[in-house]
Protein backbone atom coordinates (compact mmCIF):
# COMPACT_ATOMS: atom_id res chain seq x y z
CA UNK A 1 0.00 0.00 0.00
CA UNK A 2 2.82 1.99 1.10
CA UNK A 3 4.19 1.73 -3.04
CA UNK A 4 1.05 2.61 -4.23
CA UNK A 5 0.57 5.55 -2.18
CA UNK A 6 3.76 6.59 -3.32
CA UNK A 7 3.12 5.93 -7.02
CA UNK A 8 -0.25 8.38 -6.49
CA UNK A 9 1.76 10.96 -4.86
CA UNK A 10 4.83 11.37 -7.30
CA UNK A 11 2.61 11.23 -10.09
CA UNK A 12 0.51 14.66 -9.25
CA UNK A 13 3.86 16.17 -8.18
CA UNK A 14 5.10 15.57 -12.07
CA UNK A 15 1.57 16.12 -13.61
CA UNK A 16 1.77 19.39 -11.21
CA UNK A 17 4.84 20.61 -13.61
CA UNK A 18 4.11 19.19 -16.55
CA UNK A 19 0.13 18.90 -16.84
CA UNK A 20 -1.65 16.49 -18.39
CA UNK A 21 1.06 16.02 -21.30
CA UNK A 22 2.25 13.61 -19.16
CA UNK A 23 -0.69 11.03 -19.94
CA UNK A 24 -0.22 10.76 -23.87
CA UNK A 25 3.38 8.78 -22.65
CA UNK A 26 1.11 6.14 -21.25
CA UNK A 27 -1.14 5.78 -23.97
CA UNK A 28 2.01 5.17 -26.69
CA UNK A 29 3.16 2.49 -24.06
CA UNK A 30 0.13 1.50 -23.89
CA UNK A 31 -0.08 0.82 -27.93
CA UNK A 32 3.65 -0.06 -28.13
CA UNK A 33 3.15 -3.13 -25.48
CA UNK A 34 -0.19 -4.71 -26.94
CA UNK A 35 1.89 -4.50 -30.20
CA UNK A 36 4.91 -6.28 -28.82
CA UNK A 37 2.62 -8.94 -27.02
CA UNK A 38 0.37 -9.46 -30.37
CA UNK A 39 3.60 -9.75 -32.74
CA UNK A 40 4.99 -12.42 -30.70
CA UNK A 41 1.72 -13.79 -30.18
CA UNK A 42 1.61 -14.69 -34.41
CA UNK A 43 4.49 -17.10 -33.87
CA UNK A 44 1.54 -19.43 -32.55
CA UNK A 45 -0.04 -19.85 -36.02
CA UNK A 46 3.52 -19.46 -37.98
CA UNK A 47 4.36 -22.76 -36.04
CA UNK A 48 1.39 -24.75 -36.72
CA UNK A 49 1.63 -23.83 -40.09
CA UNK A 50 5.12 -24.63 -40.23
CA UNK A 51 4.13 -28.38 -38.72
CA UNK A 52 1.27 -29.19 -40.59
CA UNK A 53 1.43 -27.46 -44.05
CA UNK A 54 -1.44 -25.64 -43.23
CA UNK A 55 -3.52 -23.45 -40.10
CA UNK A 56 -6.23 -26.22 -40.02
CA UNK A 57 -4.65 -28.97 -38.31
CA UNK A 58 -4.75 -30.16 -34.82
CA UNK A 59 -6.75 -28.65 -31.50
CA UNK A 60 -6.97 -24.98 -30.92
CA UNK A 61 -7.64 -23.07 -27.70
CA UNK A 62 -9.84 -19.63 -28.03
CA UNK A 63 -6.64 -17.44 -28.48
CA UNK A 64 -5.40 -19.35 -31.35
CA UNK A 65 -8.52 -20.03 -33.01
CA UNK A 66 -9.00 -16.01 -32.60
CA UNK A 67 -5.80 -15.37 -34.14
CA UNK A 68 -6.54 -17.74 -37.28
CA UNK A 69 -9.76 -16.01 -37.80
CA UNK A 70 -8.19 -12.78 -38.00
CA UNK A 71 -5.26 -13.96 -40.26
CA UNK A 72 -8.31 -15.86 -42.12
CA UNK A 73 -9.98 -12.98 -42.73
CA UNK A 74 -6.95 -10.91 -44.01
CA UNK A 75 -6.18 -14.43 -46.51
CA UNK A 76 -2.78 -15.39 -44.97
CA UNK A 77 -3.90 -18.38 -42.55
CA UNK A 78 -2.30 -20.93 -44.37
CA UNK A 79 0.60 -19.18 -46.08
CA UNK A 80 4.23 -18.77 -43.66
CA UNK A 81 5.22 -16.36 -46.15
CA UNK A 82 1.97 -14.11 -45.72
CA UNK A 83 2.25 -14.80 -41.78
CA UNK A 84 6.16 -13.86 -41.65
CA UNK A 85 5.27 -10.21 -43.16
CA UNK A 86 2.71 -9.56 -41.19
CA UNK A 87 4.74 -10.37 -38.44
CA UNK A 88 7.10 -8.22 -39.84
CA UNK A 89 4.83 -4.85 -40.22
CA UNK A 90 3.47 -5.50 -36.62
CA UNK A 91 6.92 -5.14 -35.26
CA UNK A 92 7.63 -2.05 -37.46
CA UNK A 93 4.37 -0.67 -36.25
CA UNK A 94 5.89 -1.25 -32.57
CA UNK A 95 9.29 0.59 -33.43
CA UNK A 96 7.63 3.92 -34.84
CA UNK A 97 5.45 3.35 -31.46
CA UNK A 98 8.57 2.86 -29.18
CA UNK A 99 9.99 6.13 -31.13
CA UNK A 100 7.35 8.13 -30.61
CA UNK A 101 7.17 7.13 -27.07
CA UNK A 102 10.79 8.39 -26.52
CA UNK A 103 10.77 11.41 -28.61
CA UNK A 104 7.87 12.87 -26.82
CA UNK A 105 9.24 11.47 -23.38
CA UNK A 106 12.61 13.68 -24.51
CA UNK A 107 10.40 16.88 -25.07
CA UNK A 108 8.34 16.68 -22.06
CA UNK A 109 11.53 16.20 -19.77
CA UNK A 110 13.06 19.34 -21.90
CA UNK A 111 9.76 21.26 -21.18
CA UNK A 112 10.05 20.30 -17.22
CA UNK A 113 13.63 21.46 -17.40
CA UNK A 114 12.76 24.75 -18.72
CA UNK A 115 9.75 24.95 -16.62
CA UNK A 116 11.31 24.00 -12.87
CA UNK A 117 14.34 26.20 -13.06
CA UNK A 118 12.59 29.39 -14.64
CA UNK A 119 9.28 29.04 -12.26
CA UNK A 120 12.28 28.36 -9.39
CA UNK A 121 13.94 31.62 -10.77
CA UNK A 122 11.02 33.42 -10.89
CA UNK A 123 9.89 32.53 -7.38
CA UNK A 124 13.87 33.03 -5.82
CA UNK A 125 13.02 36.85 -7.48
CA UNK A 126 10.07 37.46 -5.58
CA UNK A 127 10.93 35.84 -2.16
CA UNK A 128 10.90 38.41 0.95
CA UNK A 129 13.93 39.47 2.31
CA UNK A 130 13.18 37.51 6.08
CA UNK A 131 13.08 34.11 4.47
CA UNK A 132 16.03 34.29 2.40
CA UNK A 133 18.63 35.79 4.94
CA UNK A 134 17.21 32.69 6.78
CA UNK A 135 18.42 30.31 4.44
CA UNK A 136 22.40 29.86 3.14
CA UNK A 137 22.99 31.26 -0.22
CA UNK A 138 24.46 27.12 -0.92
CA UNK A 139 20.79 25.92 -0.11
CA UNK A 140 19.52 28.03 -3.37
CA UNK A 141 22.19 26.69 -5.40
CA UNK A 142 22.08 23.53 -4.41
CA UNK A 143 18.01 23.26 -5.26
CA UNK A 144 18.36 25.59 -8.46
CA UNK A 145 21.03 23.85 -10.26
CA UNK A 146 21.58 20.03 -8.33
CA UNK A 147 18.23 19.30 -6.86
CA UNK A 148 16.44 20.63 -10.08
CA UNK A 149 18.83 18.57 -12.29
CA UNK A 150 18.47 15.21 -10.50
CA UNK A 151 14.52 15.98 -10.64
CA UNK A 152 14.50 16.18 -14.40
CA UNK A 153 16.40 12.82 -14.68
CA UNK A 154 13.62 11.41 -12.46
CA UNK A 155 11.14 12.01 -14.23
CA UNK A 156 12.40 9.67 -17.18
CA UNK A 157 13.08 6.99 -14.49
CA UNK A 158 9.08 7.23 -13.31
CA UNK A 159 7.72 7.06 -16.57
CA UNK A 160 9.57 4.37 -17.41
CA UNK A 161 8.97 2.69 -14.40
CA UNK A 162 4.78 2.60 -15.59
CA UNK A 163 5.08 1.81 -18.90
CA UNK A 164 7.46 -1.64 -17.99
CA UNK A 165 3.69 -2.03 -15.80
CA UNK A 166 2.11 -1.81 -19.04
CA UNK A 167 4.22 -3.87 -21.30
CA UNK A 168 4.56 -6.58 -18.11
CA UNK A 169 0.83 -6.50 -18.54
CA UNK A 170 0.65 -6.89 -22.21
CA UNK A 171 2.72 -9.78 -22.19
CA UNK A 172 1.59 -11.58 -19.39
CA UNK A 173 -2.19 -10.96 -20.92
CA UNK A 174 -1.47 -12.58 -23.96
CA UNK A 175 0.38 -15.25 -22.31
CA UNK A 176 -2.67 -15.87 -20.12
CA UNK A 177 -4.89 -16.30 -23.53
CA UNK A 178 -2.23 -19.09 -24.94
CA UNK A 179 -1.79 -21.05 -21.65
CA UNK A 180 -3.51 -20.25 -18.00
CA UNK A 181 -1.18 -22.24 -15.83
CA UNK A 182 2.21 -21.15 -17.29
CA UNK A 183 0.95 -17.29 -16.60
CA UNK A 184 -0.89 -17.46 -13.43
CA UNK A 185 2.37 -19.39 -11.99
CA UNK A 186 4.64 -16.49 -13.48
CA UNK A 187 2.09 -13.94 -11.99
CA UNK A 188 2.68 -15.38 -8.36
CA UNK A 189 6.41 -16.16 -8.91
CA UNK A 190 6.51 -11.97 -10.47
CA UNK A 191 4.30 -10.71 -7.99
CA UNK A 192 6.87 -12.43 -4.80
CA UNK A 193 9.91 -10.65 -5.96
CA UNK A 194 8.28 -7.61 -6.21
CA UNK A 195 7.63 -8.09 -2.65
CA UNK A 196 10.83 -9.12 -2.05
CA UNK A 197 12.24 -5.63 -3.59
CA UNK A 198 9.86 -3.65 -1.33
CA UNK A 199 12.29 -3.02 1.40
CA UNK A 200 15.15 -2.51 -0.76
CA UNK A 201 13.37 0.32 -2.47
CA UNK A 202 12.73 1.60 0.83
CA UNK A 203 16.11 2.05 1.60
CA UNK A 204 17.51 3.63 -1.70
CA UNK A 205 14.66 6.10 -1.22
CA UNK A 206 16.13 6.79 2.35
CA UNK A 207 20.04 6.90 0.74
CA UNK A 208 18.57 9.42 -1.43
CA UNK A 209 16.74 12.35 0.76
CA UNK A 210 20.01 11.85 2.82
CA UNK A 211 22.01 12.67 -0.56
CA UNK A 212 19.97 15.69 -1.06
CA UNK A 213 20.16 17.27 2.25
CA UNK A 214 23.89 16.30 2.44
CA UNK A 215 24.65 18.64 -0.98
CA UNK A 216 22.62 20.93 -0.13
CA UNK A 217 24.89 21.37 3.38
CA UNK A 218 28.34 20.55 1.39
CA UNK A 219 27.21 23.57 -1.00
CA UNK A 220 26.49 25.77 1.70
CA UNK A 221 30.21 25.20 3.42
CA UNK A 222 31.88 25.88 -0.15
CA UNK A 223 29.90 28.99 -0.99
CA UNK A 224 30.19 30.51 2.57
CA UNK A 225 33.90 29.54 2.52
CA UNK A 226 34.34 30.84 -0.75
CA UNK A 227 32.79 34.21 -0.16
CA UNK A 228 34.42 34.46 2.90
CA UNK A 229 37.84 33.44 1.84
CA UNK A 230 39.93 36.64 3.35
CA UNK A 231 38.45 36.15 6.03
CA UNK A 232 39.03 32.48 6.86
CA UNK A 233 42.55 32.76 5.42
CA UNK A 234 43.56 35.26 7.82
CA UNK A 235 41.80 33.88 10.48
CA UNK A 236 43.66 30.81 10.00
CA UNK A 237 40.51 28.58 9.67
CA UNK A 238 41.23 26.51 6.73
CA UNK A 239 41.66 23.47 8.36
CA UNK A 240 38.81 23.64 10.49
CA UNK A 241 36.39 24.41 7.33
CA UNK A 242 38.48 21.00 5.41
CA UNK A 243 37.97 18.52 8.27
CA UNK A 244 33.91 19.65 7.84
CA UNK A 245 33.47 20.13 4.23
CA UNK A 246 35.92 16.16 3.88
CA UNK A 247 33.56 14.89 6.37
CA UNK A 248 30.18 16.14 4.02
CA UNK A 249 32.42 15.12 1.25
CA UNK A 250 32.92 11.25 2.46
CA UNK A 251 28.65 10.50 3.81
CA UNK A 252 27.72 12.33 0.86
CA UNK A 253 29.99 9.72 -1.42
CA UNK A 254 29.35 7.07 1.05
CA UNK A 255 25.47 7.60 0.28
CA UNK A 256 26.21 6.85 -3.60
CA UNK A 257 28.23 3.76 -3.18
CA UNK A 258 25.22 2.53 -1.29
CA UNK A 259 23.21 3.19 -4.15
CA UNK A 260 25.14 2.03 -6.69
CA UNK A 261 25.30 -1.68 -5.15
CA UNK A 262 22.00 -1.63 -4.92
CA UNK A 263 21.16 -0.52 -8.49
CA UNK A 264 24.62 -3.10 -9.10
CA UNK A 265 22.63 -6.28 -7.41
CA UNK A 266 19.21 -5.40 -9.04
CA UNK A 267 21.00 -5.50 -12.29
CA UNK A 268 23.03 -9.00 -11.67
CA UNK A 269 20.20 -10.80 -10.57
CA UNK A 270 17.92 -9.89 -13.39
CA UNK A 271 19.18 -12.57 -16.21
CA UNK A 272 19.80 -15.76 -14.09
CA UNK A 273 16.18 -14.94 -11.90
CA UNK A 274 14.96 -15.37 -15.19
CA UNK A 275 16.22 -18.45 -17.17
CA UNK A 276 15.96 -20.02 -13.31
CA UNK A 277 12.73 -19.90 -13.28
CA UNK A 278 11.71 -20.19 -16.96
CA UNK A 279 13.21 -23.80 -17.10
CA UNK A 280 11.60 -24.42 -14.05
CA UNK A 281 8.10 -23.99 -15.28
CA UNK A 282 8.69 -25.27 -18.41
CA UNK A 283 9.74 -28.56 -16.50
CA UNK A 284 6.71 -28.42 -15.00
CA UNK A 285 4.37 -27.58 -17.45
CA UNK A 286 5.80 -30.20 -20.03
CA UNK A 287 6.24 -32.94 -17.08
CA UNK A 288 3.21 -32.38 -15.01
CA UNK A 289 0.73 -30.88 -16.86
CA UNK A 290 1.67 -32.27 -20.38
CA UNK A 291 0.59 -29.30 -22.18
CA UNK A 292 1.89 -29.06 -26.47
CA UNK A 293 4.75 -27.59 -26.99
CA UNK A 294 4.09 -24.84 -29.56
CA UNK A 295 1.88 -22.97 -26.76
CA UNK A 296 4.14 -23.30 -24.42
CA UNK A 297 7.41 -21.88 -26.72
CA UNK A 298 5.15 -19.15 -27.33
CA UNK A 299 4.35 -18.42 -23.89
CA UNK A 300 7.73 -19.31 -23.29
CA UNK A 301 9.08 -16.05 -25.13
CA UNK A 302 5.94 -13.89 -23.58
CA UNK A 303 6.76 -14.76 -20.36
CA UNK A 304 10.65 -14.37 -20.71
CA UNK A 305 9.69 -10.71 -21.85
CA UNK A 306 7.41 -10.23 -18.95
CA UNK A 307 9.71 -11.13 -16.66
CA UNK A 308 12.34 -9.60 -17.58
CA UNK A 309 10.24 -6.41 -17.69
CA UNK A 310 8.82 -7.24 -13.81
CA UNK A 311 12.66 -6.94 -13.20
CA UNK A 312 13.22 -3.69 -15.03
CA UNK A 313 10.25 -2.20 -12.99
CA UNK A 314 12.27 -2.94 -10.05
CA UNK A 315 15.15 -1.22 -11.78
CA UNK A 316 13.09 2.07 -12.86
CA UNK A 317 11.33 2.46 -9.51
CA UNK A 318 14.55 1.76 -7.82
CA UNK A 319 16.72 4.64 -9.92
CA UNK A 320 13.23 6.40 -9.29
CA UNK A 321 14.03 6.29 -5.59
CA UNK A 322 17.53 7.08 -6.24
CA UNK A 323 16.55 11.12 -6.92
CA UNK A 324 13.26 11.10 -5.20
CA UNK A 325 14.89 13.15 -2.37
CA UNK A 326 15.49 15.24 -4.97
CA UNK A 327 11.92 15.54 -6.45
CA UNK A 328 10.59 16.04 -2.48
CA UNK A 329 13.01 18.41 -1.91
CA UNK A 330 12.06 20.92 -5.15
CA UNK A 331 8.78 20.51 -4.68
CA UNK A 332 8.86 21.62 -0.70
CA UNK A 333 11.17 24.27 -1.66
CA UNK A 334 8.50 25.46 -4.17
CA UNK A 335 6.13 25.51 -1.59
CA UNK A 336 8.19 27.24 1.06
CA UNK A 337 9.40 30.26 -1.34
CA UNK A 338 5.41 30.82 -2.84
CA UNK A 339 4.65 31.09 0.70
CA UNK A 340 6.92 33.74 1.77
CA UNK A 341 6.55 36.32 -1.32
CA UNK A 342 7.02 39.55 -1.25
CA UNK A 343 3.98 42.06 -0.36
CA UNK A 344 3.44 43.00 -4.16
CA UNK A 345 0.32 45.29 -3.24
CA UNK A 346 0.56 49.16 -4.02
CA UNK A 347 1.66 51.88 -7.03
CA UNK A 348 4.22 50.79 -9.30
CA UNK A 349 7.12 53.23 -9.41
CA UNK A 350 7.85 54.46 -13.09
CA UNK A 351 11.04 55.30 -14.37
CA UNK A 352 12.96 57.89 -12.91
CA UNK A 353 12.85 60.98 -15.06
CA UNK A 354 14.58 64.11 -13.15
CA UNK A 355 15.00 62.73 -9.49
CA UNK A 356 13.92 61.54 -6.36
CA UNK A 357 12.00 64.29 -3.61
CA UNK A 358 11.30 62.89 -0.41
CA UNK A 359 9.13 65.73 1.59
CA UNK A 360 8.21 65.36 5.48
CA UNK A 361 8.54 62.34 5.46
CA UNK A 362 8.34 60.35 8.63
CA UNK A 363 8.15 56.45 9.74
CA UNK A 364 7.68 54.44 12.91
CA UNK A 365 8.12 50.94 13.72
CA UNK A 366 4.72 50.58 16.10
CA UNK A 367 2.23 53.56 15.93
CA UNK A 368 1.91 53.54 19.69
CA UNK A 369 6.14 53.82 19.97
CA UNK A 370 5.76 56.76 17.78
CA UNK A 371 8.07 58.31 15.25
CA UNK A 372 11.73 57.23 14.80
CA UNK A 373 11.83 59.60 11.80
CA UNK A 374 10.22 62.39 10.86
CA UNK A 375 10.30 65.82 8.66
CA UNK A 376 12.29 63.99 6.52
CA UNK A 377 12.89 66.28 3.06
CA UNK A 378 15.34 64.99 0.86
CA UNK A 379 16.58 65.75 -2.95
CA UNK A 380 18.55 62.98 -5.08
Amino acid sequence: MDTFSDLFRYLRIYRHYIGRRMYIIFVLSGATALTSGFGIALLLPLLRASQTGGGSGGDKGWAEQTLYDLLGWIGISDSMGGILAFIAVVFLGKGLLQFATKGYRGYLQAQLLRELKGQLFDAYGGMDYRHYIRRNTGHFINVINQQVNRFFGSFSSFTSFLTQILTTLSYFAFALAITWRFTLLAFAIGGGILFLFKYLNSYVRTLSRKQSREMSHLNKLLVQTLQALKYVLSTNQTAHLRSRVTGSIERLTGYMFRQNVASAFTGSIKEPVSVLLITGIIALQVVVFQEPVAPIFVALLLFHRGMQAVVAIQGSWQRTMNAIGSVEMVDEEFETVLAHQEDREGRPVGALSEGIEFDGVRFAYNEEDGDVLHGINISV
